[in-house]
């Protein structure tokens, strides 16, 4: 008993070949006692028997003894239709098991396990299915005991070829599916671990293996079990690998190879599996995601969470195109119900918690993704996309209604934070295929927040404020309301702006030179060729606004440098010089309309020499290299009418510009504007740093 080494020593000597006649003429004679001592001579010494080191015939006579243990296996427990008398019911089923318990230990000798798949399989399936209707085994620890001998066999020699399809054949699965559906009510846990390491190594055989499976409903007991049961950390690797194998098929290359009949009802059919599989969904998210309860238990491995969070990930994303993707209205239906907690109160935040950990979890890699084409092509242009739309709904829904409560904001706001949800959102309404969903949540969420709590979020990400700047002037703008959305980027940025945000996150980044020209752009409708309106919510009117303050030095007034002077009167000077021109146009009008001389209309004529159009102008007049470019787009002509006002800034840019070519000045009239407001605004004049102003006037 257990001496290894003597046992192999008897089998060598060829004691086993006349040990197996023995067996034989007593199970032939019903001689128990000596069919029982002789079974255990072979239990022991035909393990150790080696092909070529043994004596002449042993192998044989194992292979006879097989046979022999196989009929046993296969005697029935009645008697021309009636039950055998409890005693020799008792011995027979004594019988069966020396004979299960022999089977098991040979099939440990790779000599012998090719002719126990061959002779022994077929019986020992029929006695494991009837196993739980036998009266030899009522007691049902004897049961379990029984059935994990009989699967260690066929765990053993399921990898001899032709012996998958013989199993499944046989009802090998039946079996398995029983097992796994008893979930808690199964008392030795070892005996699930190894049904599920069968149905694994079944899985790995072949695709049709694998179709079987799913079709068998192997598939939905085993999600059953996981989603409902108490399982061992070793049971839920198994459960969550034979998952993962049985859904990698549903890949475009692999169901290219099904006949288009077959590839539907083999989706519908896993579609309509996990529609049923809603625990089973929540236990994934919960494993993905952390403090995540509302969810369920998270599954554990032996080798930590790490491997759980990857296991889970992987079959979540794919369960999630299985219902996204294929599900149509039912399958979309059941991936919310699961998703977003609807049955439990007060869970805003964990699903919003949940819906930023799986965007994460499911990358966009491409060292992660599949290699096939075809089946990277889908990966790319469908599942993600369609995967991640719905999981910035979620998180968009979440959010919002975390930050309506005064209970959750504090925890929403710190999600943000450490989201970075302004620099995804912009970031991601540049992909063609996430635009839409990132757009809802940066209108809806981030857009809803306080200014200065964005402001500091963007003014540590230099990536998100470069975005928002190409983003308002249309530049990689993927969203389909293409003006609308830049109208809501160009709100973000005149609300930064006016809070003083904006300047010092451009001054931080040295994004001057940035900010500059994609602010200008913004500014353009149809090529400049319009008018900039006074609708202070219009896209042309905040980035007119913003750039203004951007560019504003430590007295507040507008500072350019040389090179940028040129390059915003090349830009935006003839807009500029157009607006201010209409506006006074619009307030002569106004003013000859009413003709009232007790109506003082001063106030409306300075609001239009301090608006930011009027700054900016004559800003750049005070570049030479710049007043050459707006004198020959009416920006003189608008300076003028500022000066007009007294306006310092505007009268030294008509005297620059007197200086470096006189006639400029006479051709617009502006010496007479200079000369009015030299009579009207004395005090202003007064002003000047320029000492000499007065007397060159």
């Amino acid at each position: 008993y257990g001496n290894i080494d003597l046992c192999g020593e008897f089998s060598q000597s060829g004691m086993l070949v006349p040990v197996g006649d023995i067996l034989q003429r007593a199970l032939a004679s019903s001689d128990q006692y000596t069919f029982s001592v002789a079974v255990v001579l072979v239990k022991f010494c035909g393990q150790c028997t080696v092909v070529g080191s043994s004596a002449s015939g042993t192998v044989e006579t194992l292979k006879n003894v097989i046979n022999a243990l196989s009929c046993v296996l296969a005697l029935s427990e009645n008697e021309n239709g009636s039950s055998m008398d409890p005693q020799r019911l008792k011995e027979l089923s004594v019988l069966k098991y020396e004979s299960l318990v022999a089977l098991e230990a040979l099939s440990a000798n790779d000599a012998l396990q090719s002719s126990i798949a061959t002779t022994v399989l077929p019986a020992l399936v029929s006695f494991l299915q009837h196993l739980e209707y036998s009266y030899s085994y009522a007691e049902e620890k004897d049961q379990e005991q029984v059935m994990l001998i009989g699967l260690k066999t066929i765990q053993r020699i399921i990898n001899i070829p032709s012996s998958t399809q013989s199993m499944m054949n046989n009802g090998i699965v039946s079996i398995l599916i029983k097992i796994i559906e008893k979930g808690d009510e199964v008392k030795n846990k070892l005996l699930q671990e190894v049904s599920l390491e069968i149905a694994q190594s079944i899985a790995r055989s072949d695709l049709e293996s694998r179709y079987w499976l799913i079709c068998s409903g192997l598939l939905n007991s085993l999600l059953s079990m996981l989603g409902e049961s108490q399982v061992t950390a070793r049971t839920s690797q198994l459960g969550l690998q034979n998952a993962g194998i049985l859904l990698s098929d549903l890949t475009p290359s692999t169901l290219s190879r099904f006949e288009p009949s077959a590839k539907e009802e083999l989706l519908q059919r896993v579609v309509t599996i996990f529609c049923s599989q809603r625990t089973f969904i929540r236990r994934l998210i919960a494993s993905i995601s952390d403090n995540c309860d509302a969810y369920g238990e998270s599954f554990v491995f032996s080798q930590g969470e790490g491997a759980v969070r990857d296991k889970a990930a992987g079959i979540l994303f794919n369960i999630s195109t299985l219902l996204l993707v294929h599900g149509q209205e039912v399958g979309r239906t059941h991936f919310n119900d699961a998703l977003l907690l609807n049955d439990v109160s007060g869970s805003n935040m964990t699903v919003a918690t949940a819906c930023s950990a799986l965007l994460d979890a499911f990358s966009d890699d491409e060292e992660t993704s599949p290699a096939n084409p075809d089946d990277r092509s889908f990966y790319f242009d469908v599942q993600l996309p369609t995967v991640k739309s719905y999981l910035m709904k979620g998180l968009t829904e979440s959010l919002h209604q975390a930050m309506s409560s005064l209970d959750s904001k504090p925890a929403a706001e710190g999600l943000i934070k450490r989201l970075q949800l302004p620099r995804t959102c912009l970031v991601l309404c540049r992909s063609e295929k996430l635009a839409e969903s990132a757009f809802r949540l940066f209108e809806d969420v981030v857009l809803s927040l306080p200014i200065d709590f964005v402001g500091d979020l963007i003014q540590c990400d230099r990536v998100a404020l470069v975005t928002l700047f190409d983003l308002v002037t249309g530049q990689a703008n993927k969203v389909p309301q293409l003006e609308y959305s830049k109208q809501m980027f160009a709100k973000l940025l005149g609300n930064l702006a006016k809070a003083g945000l904006l300047p010092k996150a451009v001054s931080s980044f040295g994004l001057r030179s940035h900010a500059i020209a994609a602010l200008s752009a913004a500014m353009l409708i149809n090529g400049g060729e319009e008018n900039i309106d006074d609708d202070e919510d219009s896209i042309q009117r905040i980035c007119l606004e913003s750039l203004a303050i951007v560019l504003c030095g430590k007295e507040n007034d507008v500072t350019l440098t040389p090179v940028e002077s040129r390059a915003l009167a090349s830009a935006i000077g003839r807009v500029l010089s157009s607006t201010v021109l209409n506006r006074f146009f619009t307030q002569a009008s106004l003013e000859s309309t009413i003709n009232d001389s007790t109506v003082d209309f001063r106030l409306n004529r300075a609001a239009i020499c301090q608006s930011a159009e009027a700054r900016l102008l004559c800003a750049m007049a005070h570049s030479p290299e710049s007043l050459g470019v707006l004198s020959k787009i009416g920006g003189l002509e608008a300076i003028g009418l500022i000066a007009h006002e007294g306006e310092i800034k505007a009268v030294e840019a008509v005297w620059k510009a007197c200086d470096m070519n006189p006639k400029l000045v006479v051709v617009v009239e502006a010496h007479l504007s200079i000369m009015d407001a030299l009579i009207g605004s004395e005090y202003k004049l007064s002003l000047s740093t320029d000492t000499n102003l007065r007397d060159i006037v």
